[in-house]
């Protein structure tokens, strides 16, 4: 699970090394939001949420640490 900009993923898919994550509520909410990770490197985000970031008061257990490259350098790959 990431969690960013009070938002949570979850991982979809691998190919090759690249990663696919959607927004935790894909499934319940229709949510298209989602990012690319290589290496746990944030590589493209659509960050286009259908709703507001929930408010979580506690740390979420199993998150793992990503970097988010600067918006301008960012790109589809």
């Amino acid at each position: 699970m990431i969690r960013l900009g009070g938002f949570t993923y979850s991982f979809h898919s691998v190919r090759q090394n690249k990663s696919r994550w959607y927004c935790s509520t894909h499934r319940t909410k229709g949510c298209k939001a989602g990012l690319h990770t290589i290496d746990n490197l944030i590589v493209n985000m659509m960050n286009f949420h259908n709703h507001c970031a929930p408010n979580i008061r506690t740390e979420l257990p199993a998150c793992i640490p990503v970097v988010v490259k600067d918006e301008l350098s960012m790109k589809k790959i």
